[in-house]
């Protein structure tokens, strides 16, 4: 059995506690009951023929709900078997390159000792991300630099254009920005780290659909593949995700031996790739999995490297 299947097997999801979670369910159910036996009382023909339509469609919800989740569930564990060889990088420009890779099993979790990077729980445009990874995160964190945005509750730096939108709140810019800047250069040391590593290496960034995706920002994404690539014997690629939303031109789709560029449309135009009750519809699935699968066409052409 290998490292990660060992993993795997003495894994458990601590934020999952089958008896509080059954009892969650319930506790709405007892709720409406009232409607049919207190606050109102069902007693036509009518009025059952609604209770039995109300069951029917919720629990056929809740069954395609759980449905989802369990084949979610397996997928991940497989993928995170089958591509635990290659290492994969979130380049941003916001945190959607992680969450939904980790949701999936690309990448790993922080339960199995994933660490984050600069780029995981924030929002940067590609120029940023270009010149940060060039420079050496050098000026990333000097204080003048930083500000505090009030509207938002979070720090942003003025130079970058980065929102640090996971860390809320005015404790981060307290003491010269002292706590923020004491996460972030654990996660600087972090990517540094995990581009040493000598396993083949996935670059993996999203543009969201509110980031302008022209040519010149495509550039400097494959400048930041190309500068990690001459410090690495091993093979380093890049993917490339455009979210488009409905009335949105994609960029041009591109691929050549070690980038891929692909435009995967949003499903609806008020859709929010980390809220539930839009992953986890049927439309939310399956833009992920167009998403899913551009990266897992890339990490099964590193897998080959790493075979050979």
């Amino acid at each position: 059995m290998s490292d990660i299947e060992q993993a795997l097997a003495a894994h458990r999801n601590d934020a999952l506690v089958p008896d509080a979670a059954v009892a969650a369910f319930l506790g709405p159910a007892r709720e409406f009951a009232l409607l049919s036996t207190g606050t109102g009382f069902a007693m036509s023909a009518a009025d059952l023929a609604d209770l039995v339509a109300v069951k029917e469609r919720t629990l056929g919800s809740l069954a395609s709900w759980f449905d989802r989740l369990i084949a979610m569930t397996e997928e991940r564990r497989r993928n995170l078997v089958r591509y635990d060889r290659i290492g994969v990088i979130s380049l941003g420009c916001d945190c959607a390159s992680r969450a939904v890779l980790a949701r999936w099993g690309l990448k790993k979790t922080a339960s199995l000792g994933e660490k984050s990077g600069p780029f995981d729980l924030a929002v940067h445009p590609p120029e940023a991300i270009r010149d940060l990874v060039v420079g050496g995160f050098t000026d990333y964190m000097e204080p003048e630099q930083l500000a505090y945005d009030e509207a938002h509750a979070f720090c942003i730096n003025r130079r970058y254009v980065a929102s640090f939108n996971h860390e809320v709140g005015p404790a981060y810019a307290a003491d010269g920005f002292a706590k923020l800047r004491e996460i972030y250069s654990r996660r600087i040391d972090n990517f540094h780290a995990a581009v040493a590593a000598p396993a083949p290496l996935l670059l993996v960034a999203h543009v969201p659909h509110f980031i302008k995706l022209s040519p010149e920002r495509v550039d400097c994404l494959r400048q930041v593949r190309d500068h990690l690539a001459t410090r690495r014997s091993a093979a380093t690629d890049l993917v490339i995700v455009q979210t488009v939303a409905p009335d949105q031109a994609p960029a041009a789709e591109q691929e050549t031996d070690d980038f891929v560029l692909r435009a995967v449309p949003l499903p609806t135009a008020d859709y929010v790739w980390h809220w539930p009750q839009c992953y986890m519809t049927a439309e939310g699935q399956a833009y992920e999995r167009q998403l899913v699968s551009t990266v897992a066409v890339r990490l099964e052409r590193l897998l080959s490297t790493a075979s050979g």
